[in-house]
C-alpha cells in the first residue's frame, strides 16, 4: 500500500459571514489607482469589511438599489445613535464601526462581552436563534428511504422508525425521464399530485439531475394506472424494475409466450443437362445461391443427390438439380438462367398459402391459449415463411411446440417441414467487471458442475475477449423449470453480490488508497471494490483468498492509524479546541493521547492526531462542531446534566427539544440501539420522559455511514419482528424477499417472488393452483388428513389390515380376505389366520364363509 507520514485536511477556506479579524483581505493602499475612479464602489465596505473608513480611495456611497451584502447599513448607522440594543466596541467611533458581526454572539458564546471587535446586535442574535430553532424544526420532519431485503423500499422517520413499507412482491418500480431542468422532489410530488396520484401509493427514489425520477408505487395496478394518468398530463414515464440493495439478474425482454414457425413456400424443382459433367460442376459453382425468379435457389450435381439403394433416372454426372424455383416459373426462363440443354421439370411443393393459414392456426386454436396468430415473414429471396403465435402463457406455448416437433410434416404444407423455436421460459443476464470473474472463476464453475442437468437450467459464459481483455463478463441463467432456476438464481446472486467486510480508511477513497487496494487484490487472488458511500469493501473470490485477503487489509488499516492525520481549522476554531475539543479526543481512548498537536501559529492553525477511521470521523464532527453546529444556546447550558451519565455535559450538544447531552454520551446512545431493538431511537431527557425522536440528521452526524445502515436494517427486522401477522420471508432458503400477508377478511392472492420466482399465496404458504386456502390446509395437516380418513372409512363400511393397515373395502362375496400384504383375514371379526385355517375359522365360529351361509 502507498506510504507517506501524513494525511491533510484542509477546511479553512474563507467564509463571508464567519470569520476573524485576520481573515480580512487588506486593501493595499500603495498600488497606483488606474483601474478605479473614485465613483468605484468599495465592496469590502459593501460587505461590512473596509477597515479603512474615510481614509478609503473608494467610494462608501450605496449606489441606487444597492443593498449591503452581510450586514444591514441602517444597523450601523443606528450603532452612532443610542441604540441601547447594539453593543459597540469601546472607544471605536466613525467608519471603523463598520465591521462584520459577532457569529460567536449571535450563538450567545462571546465570552469577550465589550471588549469584543465585532458587532454584538441582538436584533440578529434573535433572528439566528429562529432560524437555527427553524432548521431543527425542519431536520425533525426529515425522512429517508432505503432498499432493505433485496427490493423492499422502507421510508424511515424521526428516530428510525419505519413509516412506510412496499415489500418487492407487489411493488412497481416506474420511470419518469425528461421532467424540465431544475425540477425538485416537491415539484415532482405537485405534479403527480394534480393526476390524482396519492402520495401514499408510491415513494421517490432518486431524482438524478433534476431531470430522471424513479418511483416504486405499492402494486402493479397503481403503477399502471399512474403511468396512464402521467403520460396523458405530458409525462414520459415507463414501468421498469425496482432497484435492489444487491446486484441482481435481470430478466431478459424476451417474449416467451411468442412460438415462432416457419416452413418453405411453395416452389418447384428442375433437372438440367449439360453437355459434359466439367461443364455440369462448373454451373453447380456459379449458380448456386442465385437469384432466380427472384428467388434464391439451391443448385447441386445431380449424381451427389443418388441414394443408396435406389437409382434415380436420368440423374447422370452431367446433369444438375435446380430446387427452390417459384412456382410458375416457365421452361424458358429457367433455360435462360441456366444455360442448359435440356430441362425436365420435377415435381415440387404445390399447396395453397391460404389453406395452410387456416390448418395452422386452427390446429393452434384447437390446442388452446392461442391469443395472436400473425405472418412475420413472407415473400422473401428465400423462400421461408415465419409466422409468430403469441399464447396466453409459456406453458401453452410449449404444448403447442411440442405438437409441431412431434408432427413436423402436416399434409397442408405437402410435405414441407415446419421448424419450430420457442425461447426459454426464464432468461436473465448480468454483466460483472473481468477482475471480478477472474476471482471469481472457480466459484462459478464449482456450481455450473454441482448444478449438472442442463436441460432444467443452464448456466453460461461469454467472456468475449475479441472486445479488449477489460471488457465486462456477461452470466446468463436459462431455463424452463421455475424452481430450478429460481434457486440458481439466488445462490449465483449470492457469489456475485461477495462478501462484505466493514473494515474502512479514510484513504480508500483517494487514488493512492485505491491504488493500494489493488496491489493487495492482486497479490491476494481477489478483486476488492471500495464502496465509499457506505464506507465498507466488498470482496470476491474465494473463501480462503478472501480470508487471506481480510488479514491484509486489517493490518494495512492498523499500519495508517499509526500515520499523522492533519487537518487546516479556521481561525474561530481555535478556541473550541483549545477550551475543550483537544480534551474530548483525549478521551474518547480512539486518538493517541501523546499524538494531538495543535499548531496556533501556523497559517491557516493545524490539528494533527494519529489514529484509525473512527477517530479521524471524531476529529471531522468536532470540527463541524466548532463551526457551530449543534453547540447550546447559552452559557449557562454548561451546567445543565447530560441525560445519559447524569453528570454536567462535556463537550455538550443540544437536540431539536433543547436537552443537552455530551457528544460521546449521545454517540453511544445512538449506536447502542441496535443492541436494545428499541425503536424509535428517542430523547431521554426529563428523565425519560422527553421521549422526541432524535432526528436522522443528527443520527447521521453521530454515526458513520455504515454504522447508520446497520441500524436502519436493525430497525426494520425489529418492525418485520413485532408485525408477525403483516409480513413474512420468501419460502425460498436463502431468499431475502418479504410479503405482505392478507388482511383479515379479505382474499388472498397469488404472487410470484420476484428474486427466486417462487409462486406464494398471501395467507402465508405456498400457492395452490385448484385449491382453496381450507382444502389445501386440510391437504397438509397429517392430523386432519387421519381424521377425515376415518370418518371415510366408518362412512363406508370399511376396515383396516390388521397386518400392515392398509383400507380395505369389501363389496360382496366370501368374508375370507386376502390382503396385498400377504395375510389371510377374516371380514367378520378381522383375526389374522393362515391360509390353511381360514375356511376352518370361518366355518366354526361365522357359521360358513359367506354372510348367506347361515340364512
Amino acid at each position: 500500500m502507498g506510504s507517506g507520514s501524513s494525511h491533510v485536511v484542509d477546511v479553512s477556506t474563507s467564509d463571508t459571514t464567519m470569520g476573524s479579524e485576520s481573515s480580512v483581505t487588506d486593501v493595499d493602499s500603495s498600488r497606483p489607482a488606474t483601474s478605479a475612479t473614485p465613483s468605484s464602489p468599495c465592496r469590502f465596505y459593501a460587505r461590512g469589511r473596509c477597515k479603512y473608513g474615510s481614509r478609503c480611495r473608494y467610494s462608501h456611497e450605496p449606489r441606487e438599489g444597492q443593498t449591503r451584502l452581510s450586514v444591514n447599513t441602517s444597523l450601523y448607522s443606528a450603532a452612532l445613535t443610542d441604540n441601547k440594543d447594539i453593543l459597540t466596541p469601546k472607544g471605536v467611533v466613525g467608519d471603523a464601526l463598520v465591521r462584520r458581526p459577532c457569529h460567536f454572539f449571535n450563538e450567545g458564546k462571546c465570552y469577550k462581552g465589550d471588549k469584543c471587535s465585532y458587532v454584538h446586535d441582538k436584533a440578529m442574535q434573535e433572528e439566528s436563534r429562529i432560524r437555527k430553532e427553524q432548521m431543527k424544526a425542519n431536520d425533525q420532519e426529515k425522512t429517508l428511504t432505503r432498499t432493505v431485503c433485496s427490493s423492499t423500499c422502507v421510508t424511515f422517520g424521526p428516530g428510525l422508525c419505519v413509516t412506510k413499507v412496499m415489500a418487492g412482491f407487489e411493488a412497481c418500480g416506474v420511470r419518469v425521464h425528461d421532467l424540465p431542468r431544475n425540477t425538485t422532489r416537491n415539484d415532482l410530488v405537485a405534479r403527480l399530485t394534480e393526476v390524482c396520484v396519492n402520495n401514499d401509493d408510491y415513494q421517490v427514489l432518486s431524482l438524478r439531475d433534476n431531470r430522471i425520477a424513479q418511483l416504486v408505487f405499492k402494486d402493479r395496478e397503481t403503477g399502471l394506472k399512474a403511468v396512464e394518468g402521467m403520460n396523458n398530463s405530458g409525462l414520459k414515464t415507463e414501468i421498469n424494475t425496482v432497484k435492489t440493495s444487491r446486484p441482481e439478474m435481470n430478466s431478459s425482454s424476451r417474449d416467451c409466450e411468442v412460438l415462432t414457425v416457419s416452413w418453405q413456400e411453395p416452389c418447384i424443382g428442375c433437372l438440367v443437362n449439360y453437355g459434359s459433367e466439367a461443364e455440369a460442376r462448373l454451373k453447380v459453382r456459379d449458380l448456386d445461391g442465385t437469384l432466380c425468379n427472384g428467388r434464391t435457389v439451391q443448385v447441386a450435381n445431380a449424381t451427389d443427390q443418388q441414394r443408396t439403394g435406389k437409382v434415380l433416372k436420368n440423374f447422370v454426372a452431367s446433369a444438375v438439380t435446380i430446387n427452390g424455383l417459384p412456382v410458375g416459373t416457365t421452361p424458358d426462363a429457367i433455360r435462360a438462367f441456366s444455360g442448359g440443354t435440356s430441362i425436365i421439370v420435377l415435381k415440387g411443393r404445390k399447396y395453397d398459402m391460404t389453406d395452410a393459414h387456416r390448418v395452422l392456426r386452427g390446429t393452434m386454436e384447437g390446442l388452446g391459449g392461442l391469443k395472436e396468430y400473425a405472418t412475420f415473414l413472407s415473400g422473401q429471396p428465400n423462400g421461408i415463411v415465419v409466422v409468430k403465435a403469441r399464447f396466453e402463457s409459456w406453458s401453452q406455448a410449449k404444448v403447442a411446440y411440442d405438437h409441431f416437433e412431434t408432427n413436423n410434416k402436416p399434409p397442408c404444407i405437402d410435405g414441407a417441414k415446419l421448424r419450430v423455436s420457442l425461447p426459454e421460459r426464464h432468461w436473465y443476464s448480468l454483466c460483472i467487471p473481468r477482475q471480478q470473474y477472474t476471482a471469481q472463476r472457480s466459484v462459478f464453475d464449482e456450481l455450473v458442475n454441482k448444478h449438472g442437468d442442463p436441460s432444467i437450467a443452464k448456466i453460461s459464459v461469454q467472456e468475449r475477449n475479441n472486445y479488449g481483455p477489460d471488457k465486462p463478463v456477461w452470466l446468463t441463467l436459462r431455463g424452463n423449470d421455475t424452481q430450478a432456476v429460481g434457486a440458481l438464481k439466488i445462490q449465483l446472486e449470492r457469489i456475485i453480490e461477495g462478501e462484505r467486510l466493514d473494515l474502512w480508511d479514510t484513504s480508500f477513497a483517494s487514488e493512492e488508497g485505491a491504488a493500494g487496494l489493488l496491489e493487495l487484490a492482486k497479490a491476494a487472488g481477489v478483486h476488492i471494490l471500495p464502496d465509499k458511500r457506505l464506507r465498507i469493501l466488498r470482496v470476491f473470490g474465494r473463501p480462503d483468498a478472501i480470508q487471506a485477503a481480510r488479514t491484509k487489509i486489517h493490518e494495512e488499516i492498523q499500519r495508517r492509524s499509526s500515520l499523522d492525520y492533519v487537518v487546516h481549522l479556521k481561525k474561530y476554531s481555535v478556541g473550541f479546541f483549545v477550551r475543550e475539543g483537544v480534551s474530548c479526543l483525549r478521551e474518547s481512548k480512539l486518538v493517541d493521547g501523546n499524538s494531538i498537536t495543535l499548531d496556533v501559529t501556523s497559517s491557516p492553525p493545524t490539528i494533527m492526531i494519529r489514529g484509525g477511521d473512527d477517530a479521524r470521523h471524531l476529529l471531522r464532527r468536532l470540527v463541524m462542531q466548532s463551526l457551530g453546529s449543534g453547540r447550546p444556546k447559552g452559557s449557562e447550558s454548561d451546567e445543565r446534566i447530560c441525560p445519559v451519565c447524569g453528570d454536567t455535559a462535556f463537550n455538550p450538544f443540544s437536540l431539536a427539544c433543547d436537552h443537552i447531552y455530551c457528544s460521546e454520551c449521545l454517540m453511544h446512545l445512538c449506536s447502542s440501539a441496535s443492541n436494545v431493538k428499541q425503536f424509535p431511537v428517542k430523547c431521554l431527557g426529563d428523565a425519560g420522559r422527553c421521549g422526541r425522536e432524535i432526528s436522522i440528521p443528527t443520527l447521521s452526524q453521530f454515526l458513520r455511514p455504515t454504522e447508520l445502515n446497520h441500524l436502519l436494517e436493525v430497525s426494520f427486522q425489529t418492525y418485520l419482528e413485532h408485525h408477525p401477522n403483516e409480513y413474512k420471508y420468501c419460502n425460498t432458503p436463502d431468499c431475502s424477499q418479504i410479503y405482505r400477508l392478507a388482511a383479515s377478511g379479505s382474499q388472498p392472492v397469488p404472487l410470484q417472488c420476484p428474486s427466486c420466482l417462487t409462486w406464494i399465496c398471501t395467507a402465508g404458504h405456498e400457492d395452490h393452483p385448484g385449491q382453496t386456502c381450507a382444502e389445501w390446509t386440510i391437504h397438509n395437516d397429517p392430523e386432519e388428513q387421519e381424521r377425515l380418513l376415518s370418518v371415510w372409512v366408518d362412512e363406508q363400511g370399511a376396515k383396516k389390515c390388521p397386518s400392515c393397515n392398509a383400507i380395505i373395502e369389501k363389496d360382496g362375496g366370501c368374508n375370507h380376505i386376502s390382503c396385498r400384504c400377504g395375510a389371510h383375514i377374516c371380514w367378520k371379526c378381522m383375526g389374522l389366520f393362515p391360509s390353511g385355517e381360514i375356511y376352518t375359522h370361518l366355518n366354526n365360529a361365522h357359521g360358513g364363509h359367506t354372510d348367506f351361509d347361515g340364512a
